[in-house]
């Protein structure tokens, strides 16, 4: 992964403009919901690391938001693995590791 002075992150085929919120594969734009794309930006900014789902909880619902986190987090997890046409199985960008 890498980024430019645009602040654009590359990785494998895929762009991210985070200002423009916007996620290209070979510079065609791809549809990824608002919620889904913040969870994308939070996993590149900590690439090669672990990040948790309470940092993502953090982050992205806040202390005051009351949702069923899991099924949010799974929600989004599975809209940029389909954006991202990635495996939960046979991962290439996101990998799962339980309980964590």
């Amino acid at each position: 992964m890498n980024s430019d002075s645009d602040h654009r992150i590359h990785f494998g085929d895929f762009e991210v403009i985070p200002s423009a919120g916007k996620l290209l594969r070979n510079d065609i734009p791809l549809r990824l919901e608002p919620q889904p794309f913040r969870v994308l930006q939070i996993l590149l900014e900590g690439s090669g690391k672990i990040v948790s789902r309470q940092e993502l909880r953090e982050r992205i619902w806040g202390e005051s938001t009351y949702v069923e986190f899991d099924q949010g987090l799974n929600y989004c997890v599975r809209q940029i693995r389909r954006a991202l046409n990635d495996s939960p199985s046979r991962p290439k960008y996101i990998e799962t590791l339980p309980k964590q």
